[in-house]
C-alpha cells in the first residue's frame, strides 16, 4: 500500500514538473540558426547571436579605435586608432570628409622599420587649429596642424623638471586648459601630471598624482585624474644563488592581503619587495586643484 502511494505521488510530481517546464520560456539570443555578419546598412549579427542595428547614421573608421576628441566648435572630430589617426570634418553632412594622420613612430631594436606608437589621448586647441596627440611610449606629445594634417612639433616629457630628470614617460592622455595656454598630461609610468606650456612648447611642471593615472579632465581651474592602480610594483631582484632561475619567479611569492604582501618576503633566493597598502592615499587619487596656473615644479603643493 505504501509503495503504491509513493509511486502515485512521484507520478503526480512528474506531471506537475513537465507542465511547469512547458510554461517556462526558453531564453536565447535572437539569432539561432544564422551566421554572424557585418552589415553597415542594415542589421549586424554579432558572434554571440545578438543583433546590432544603430538608430542613427554611422561612419566606418580605422580598426581598433580607442580615442576620441572634438574641437570646441564641434566642427572637427579626431579618432585615434591602432597606429593611425583620422580627422573627420563635415561629420553631420551626408558625406563626411575623413583625413588620415600618421601616428608618431619609434625605432625597434634589431628591426629596420619603425613602428607607430600612440595612445587615445588627444585634444584640440580652443581655436581648433592645432591637435595635441599623445605619443605613448615616446614620452611626448605631438602638435599637429589641422589644416595641413602634419606634425609641426613634438614636446618630450623626458626632461628635467624641478631639479628631477624624468625618464621612461608614457603619456596616455592629454587635455588643454580652458584658455589653451597649457596642456595637462597623464604620465602613467611616473605617476604624475605633467604641465606643458603650449606656446613655448616646453614641459614646465610635474606633480605627483598617485598610481597609474590614465585619464584627464579639465574644468575651470580644476584638473581631474582617474587612476587605475592600487599598488606600486617593484622590480624583482636577481637571486643570490645560482640554484634559482634568473629569468624570474616560478610561482607568486605571496597573496593579498597577507603579512608577506605588507612586509615583503624571502622567496626563491631573493628578497621580494612588499606591496604598498591598498588604503594608501596615492591609490586612486581623485582630484588635483591647481592653486596657480600652471604648477611650476614637483615642489609645488597640490590639494588632493
Amino acid at each position: 500500500m505504501t509503495l503504491r502511494l509513493s509511486c502515485a505521488v512521484i507520478a503526480v510530481a512528474s506531471l506537475s514538473f513537465e507542465a511547469g517546464a512547458a510554461d517556462t520560456p526558453f531564453l536565447h539570443a535572437p539569432s539561432v540558426d544564422t551566421y554572424a555578419k557585418h552589415d553597415p546598412r542594415g542589421r549586424t549579427i554579432l558572434a554571440t547571436g545578438r543583433y546590432l542595428q544603430p538608430v542613427g547614421r554611422h561612419l566606418p573608421v580605422a580598426r581598433f579605435p580607442y580615442g576620441l576628441a572634438m574641437s570646441r566648435d564641434s566642427r572637427t572630430i579626431f579618432v585615434a586608432s591602432d597606429g593611425i589617426g583620422q580627422l573627420i570634418t563635415n561629420w553631420q553632412a551626408a558625406k563626411p570628409s575623413v583625413a588620415v594622420l600618421d601616428a608618431p613612430s619609434i625605432k625597434t631594436k634589431g628591426k629596420r622599420k619603425e613602428r607607430p606608437t600612440n595612445t587615445g589621448g588627444a585634444d584640440f586647441s580652443p581655436d581648433g587649429q592645432t591637435l595635441y596627440w599623445s605619443a605613448g611610449e615616446l614620452g611626448a606629445v605631438g602638435f599637429y596642424d589641422v589644416a595641413s594634417r602634419r606634425e609641426i612639433a613634438r614636446v618630450s616629457l623626458n626632461v628635467e623638471v624641478g631639479r628631477h630628470k624624468f625618464e621612461d614617460s608614457y603619456i596616455v592622455d592629454v587635455k588643454a586648459s580652458t584658455d589653451g595656454k597649457y596642456l595637462y598630461c597623464a604620465d602613467v609610468a611616473n605617476f604624475r601630471l605633467v604641465v606643458i606650456d603650449a606656446t613655448r612648447r616646453l614641459a614646465i611642471g610635474s606633480v605627483p598624482v598617485g598610481r597609474y593615472p590614465y585619464a584627464v579632465a579639465v574644468r575651470g581651474n580644476h584638473v581631474y585624474l582617474a587612476n587605475i592602480g592600487l599598488f606600486e610594483y617593484s622590480p624583482v631582484p636577481n637571486p643570490k644563488s645560482g640554484r634559482f632561475d634568473k629569468r624570474g619567479l616560478t610561482f607568486p611569492p605571496f597573496g593579498y592581503p597577507s603579512k608577506e604582501a605588507r612586509d615583503g618576503v624571502e622567496f626563491e633566493g631573493r628578497k621580494i619587495p612588499a606591496h604598498s597598502a591598498r588604503r594608501d592615499r596615492e591609490s586612486f587619487a581623485p582630484r588635483i586643484r591647481l592653486r596657480r596656473a600652471p604648477p611650476c615644479s614637483d615642489n609645488q603643493r597640490a590639494e588632493k
